[in-house]
């Protein structure tokens, strides 16, 4: 019996045991919370206090920028009554003029005369009508290339070379198509360009090669174009005359095969 006592007592020791840890814990855990908040009610006290003292600083600081200008205002209505005679009529300081330097727009120099002075309007005007010359009474009618040129490339290749003749009108576009289908049926292609029109011819090249995309062989030689040029009389009794004109030009040769070159030009 003494022992079943011992035993249930035992067993009551531990529940109380139990429940009092278990609230310690939550005393503890309570304890934790409040300790939390009390700090967090102190940082925010001391930012309150921090911000109300940022705002006294900045009070501070407007009311004595708005007495530093009251003071300028202040100091420079003194000068004013300083300058002022007894009789309270203001004090105007009297600006220097300074005397205007003497320029020519004739001569576009400065200190020497003025324009209306300048010694050149006394000269004799220069009539500004160009002068006309001999060529002035005649007019181009035709023009004909040399009949016997002489030939940038050997005859052989150019006996059946695919001829363009590249100029300032040339559509770059068309003849790019044109140049190209014929070398891929085989064809040789050679292209000149006279004068201004010698920059397009290599333009046009240049956009074969990278269009294509054949293995092309390419000649350019240099040279010039003769040719002559009809020039008709505008007045009676001058006859017609016939003028040989030489023009710079770029010739160049192209083709997927390589070039014979054993024969002479």
């Amino acid at each position: 019996m003494r022992k079943e006592e011992e035993e249930v007592e035992g067993e009551l020791f531990d529940e109380l045991e139990k429940s009092w840890r278990k609230k310690e814990e939550n005393l503890a855990e309570k304890v934790d919370g409040l300790t939390a908040e009390l700090e967090m009610i102190k940082r925010k006290t001391a930012n309150e206090q921090m911000r109300e003292l940022q705002n006294e600083v900045d009070l501070l600081r407007s009311i004595v920028a708005e007495r530093v200008k009251k003071e300028e205002k202040y100091k420079n209505e003194i000068e004013i009554l300083k300058n002022m005679p007894l009789d309270g009529t203001p004090v105007r300081k009297e600006k220097k003029e300074i005397a205007p330097r003497k320029f020519c727009d004739i001569c576009d120099v400065f200190d020497t005369h003025e324009t209306e002075d300048c010694p050149t309007q006394s000269m004799e005007p220069i009539d500004p009508s160009p002068k006309k010359t001999k060529m002035d009474n005649y007019v181009i009618s035709d023009t004909e290339e040399d009949e016997d040129p002489i030939l940038p490339f050997p005859s052989s290749i150019l006996e059946s070379a695919r001829i363009f003749n590249v100029n300032k009108n040339t559509k770059v576009h068309s003849m790019v198509e044109s140049a190209t289908t014929l070398l891929k049926e085989g064809f040789v292609c050679y292209l000149r360009g006279e004068d201004e029109a010698a920059a397009k011819a290599i333009t046009i090249v240049e956009i074969i090669k990278r269009n294509s995309k054949l293995i092309l062989f390419q000649w350019n030689e240099m040279g010039l174009i003769k040719k002559i040029q009809y020039w008709n009389s505008m007045v009676e009794g001058l006859s017609r005359l016939k003028v040989a004109v030489q023009k710079p030009s770029i010739f160049i040769l192209l083709s997927t095969v390589p070039f014979d070159i054993g024969n002479d030009k």
